[in-house]
């Protein structure tokens, strides 16, 4: 029996927890920050520059709009998994590890020059979780959601865009890997969650209009 998209992104998702899990524990705080700051080059800032917009909520939002004509269900879907995981990454930067410091305060404190991006504000605080993780992980997430039977290999290419966006928030010394870690989990948890809650109303009528066929 043929896989849906979403039995493909899920088992790679669980398999990127596994091989996380691995590396969190093999590697010391930090090291892989400075492993990825080893590789820059004008090609890769320019690349993982663009790329961490991905992961912005102003795509998120972009995105949210677009739905509205394409069906009011998968702008309801986007609005409510948006509002859920920045309030959890809100709370966690804001309330819970509001003195997580960031690579370059981190590394500053020891000593360490990092390359920085050209273009890119150092931050100093509010590391965990990472809410770029988050969203671009949520996003993917709602896209598998609402179009489960699409091919495996956009399902590769979702999971491959988010996972691109966590390694941009490394790459730009923006993020540790713990924090894009436990964003993804942000991000993928809230997206099925609220699939799960708005089941029982996805097939009502009057969610399956857009503002192109909304009269």
């Amino acid at each position: 029996m043929r896989q849906t998209k979403t039995n493909i992104f899920i088992k790679l998702y669980i398999l990127s927890l596994i091989v996380g899990a691995m590396l969190y524990f093999v590697y010391p705080q930090g090291s892989i920050v400075l492993l990825f700051n080893k590789w820059h080059n004008p090609v890769t800032d320019v690349i993982f520059r663009f790329l961490t917009y991905l992961g912005d909520g102003l795509f998120m939002a972009a995105v949210g709009v677009f739905f509205l004509f394409v069906r009011y269900y998968n702008a309801l879907f986007l609005t409510i998994v948006a509002v859920i995981q920045t309030i959890l990454v809100q709370v966690g930067k804001r309330l819970i590890w509001p003195d997580a410091p960031r690579p370059y305060k981190f590394f500053s404190e020891l000593g360490v020059d990092l390359h920085l991006v050209e273009g890119v504000k150092a931050h100093y605080l509010h590391s965990f979780p990472s809410g770029h993780t988050a969203a671009a992980f949520a996003l993917a997430s709602i896209i598998v959601l609402l179009y489960p039977a699409r091919r495996r290999r956009f399902a590769s290419l979702l999971f491959l865009g988010a996972i691109l966006v966590a390694i941009s928030r490394i790459y730009l010394a923006q993020h540790f890997f713990i924090d894009t870690y436990f964003g993804s989990m942000i991000g993928v948890g809230s997206a099925f969650l609220v699939h799960s809650l708005l089941k029982p109303i996805e097939s009502v009528p009057g969610l399956q209009k857009s503002l192109l066929n909304r009269h």
